[in-house]
């Protein structure tokens, strides 16, 4: 194994940028401040005049001093490839990109996946997200980036907020406003915004067991501090991870829902904690269902009715269970069912909005969908709008796309831009459910079987049972995705798709369409450039 040797950096401006380039070959970097450890990171090097892009990596809590940096490399020329500038480099073409996706949420460079701490403050929607800046698919070490938004659609990337550090690298969680100051980190003029994350320590530079952390920041989302008294939920088992926090209102206390470990094959272990101060934690209940990952505890009223509130209980895969919860024990009411396509693995790790305005309750999901030759990669489905409804004796999530999406819409789009294939556009059109009828979109037929009340996409059948007089579809087409909204939502369709391919190519091919109307959408990025 090649050596480590060091070199110091001193630092004087507010990034370091770093060229990489995938497969030259992976080293590790660890650095260190007057003896904590500064940054650390795994990275493929590559030259300023041949890379995949440019990571920029934010030091500004250490301007002015020295960091001491240690990197397993036979080349010990890694210090000539850090260069300091004031604002992050290698941005010029930003949002300009070929495959940059139109109106869905993308990092400006390296990897993204799940969807994490998204909450509502003071006009503000926040969402924070996996996000490994040095590399292009998933890897270790793993931050939390972060942006923000006004109307769920127009989105501003800020830079990282939470770096790996003794305990481990940053994993999923959630946010929250702690508008009673329970935890007794607010500062009496502004709620405090807290941060729960999971601190994976096996990726620490001395592995440590997994445990959950806490950050708190007092001005509003924009600088964020660890909590000293990290972790505030100690090691449970193996990769106990992503916990997500909801406020009971009955029992007055904050609850955790937490991912234990995989049991069996397909089936995950769950557990539930309580806290009255967010600092203590302790074990309420725990229970297995079907899926992994990513718990999403959340209540919603039936039928739109307030006087029948549920709790629907998520993972990563969309399973849910809808049932009661008293503070103390979740009380499942019915069988798992999925809330997106089953067959369609591109729409992973939904989570939903804390603080939300109004009581609505607004998902998002990591869009599992490859960005070929772009110095970024994946991106985020469309915030979703959910409800439950009582069709069949069974209790179903329904999920429309936010209605703020409307404001995107730019010029009508008729038959011929439609059917050459190359737009991005919303196509909102309805049939007589008593009829079949049709679509063609990218080359796959869809079909609505009256008779037998199956609406198909390609092999694959869905049971539609809440059924009018007609059925709605909404379809949203960006750069290398397509996601599907049929019957107001009672079924989510996410299809990813190589954006280098063939043309979307839209038609109806049967049937009595009773509406129809298609959009050009516009970006979402303000911005053409950014940085140097």
């Amino acid at each position: 194994m090649d050596g480590i040797y060091e070199f110091e950096v001193k630092v004087s401006k507010k990034y370091l940028n770093i060229p990489v380039m995938a497969g030259a070959g992976e080293i590790p970097v660890l650095s260190y401040c007057d003896g904590k450890i500064g940054r650390y990171f795994d990275l493929e090097p590559g030259t300023l005049e041949e890379n995949d892009f440019i990571a920029n990596c934010n030091v500004e809590e250490f301007l002015g001093r020295t960091l001491i940096f240690r990197v397993r490399w036979q080349n010990r020329s890694f210090e000539k490839l850090i260069f300091q500038t004031d604002k992050p480099a290698g941005l010029i073409s930003l949002y300009r990109e070929k495959f940059r996706p139109r109106f869905h949420f993308s990092c400006r460079r390296g990897w993204l996946n799940d969807p994490n701490g998204l909450v509502w403050n003071d006009g503000i929607w926040h969402m924070f997200y996996q996000h490994n800046p040095f590399a292009l698919k998933w890897r270790p070490p793993m931050h939390w980036g972060h942006a923000v938004s006004s109307d769920l659609t127009h989105w501003k990337e800020l830079d990282d907020v939470f770096y790996p550090d003794e305990l481990g690298i940053i994993y999923s969680g959630s946010a929250i406003v702690d508008n009673a100051n329970v935890s007794g980190l607010g500062d009496g003029k502004t709620p405090a915004m807290l941060a729960f994350y999971t601190s994976a320590g096996h990726y620490a530079p001395t592995p440590v067991a997994y445990s959950q952390s806490m950050a708190f920041s007092l001005d509003g989302g924009s600088k964020w501090e660890k909590y000293h008294g990290n972790p505030v939920l100690a090691a449970i088992s193996g990769e106990s991870r992503d916990p997500k926090l909801v406020f009971h209102s009955e029992s007055r206390r904050w609850i955790m829902a937490l991912f234990l470990e995989d049991k069996t094959e397909g089936i995950g272990r769950y557990g539930l904690y309580a806290s009255e101060n967010l600092r203590d934690w302790r074990l309420l209940q725990e229970f297995e269902m079907h899926g992994r990952e990513c718990p999403d505890l959340f209540e919603l009223s039936l039928d739109g009715d307030s006087s029948r509130r549920k709790w629907v209980f998520m993972n990563a895969c969309a399973d849910y269970l809808v049932g009661s919860f008293d503070g103390s024990r979740f009380v499942p009411e019915q069988q798992v069912f999925c809330a997106y396509d089953k067959s369609s693995s591109i729409a992973y790790a939904p989570q939903t909005y804390s603080n939300a305005p109004d009581g609505r309750v607004i998902q998002v999901a990591w869009f599992r969908q490859k960005l070929p030759g772009m110095p970024f990669n994946q991106f985020m489905s469309l915030p979703m709008e959910l409800s439950l409804r009582g069709i069949g004796g069974e209790m179903r999530l329904f999920k429309k796309p936010v209605s703020e999406l409307a404001t995107l819409h730019g010029m009508w789009l008729d038959a011929d831009n439609l059917m050459r294939g190359f737009f991005h556009g919303h196509i909102k059109f309805a049939f007589e459910s008593g009829g079949d009828w049709s679509f063609q979109l990218r080359g796959i037929v869809f079909v609505w079987d009256s008779e037998k009340g199956v609406f198909r996409s390609g092999k694959d059948e869905f049971v539609l049972l809440a059924r009018g007089q007609r059925i709605e579809v909404e379809v949203f087409v960006d750069i290398a995705s397509l996601e599907i909204f049929v019957n107001g939502g009672e079924l989510y369709l996410p299809l990813g798709f190589d954006p280098d391919g063939i043309p979307v190519g839209f038609k109806i091919l049967s049937g009595n369409c009773q509406f129809f109307e298609a959009y050009e959408m516009k970006s979402i990025w303000a911005d053409a450039c950014y940085g140097e």
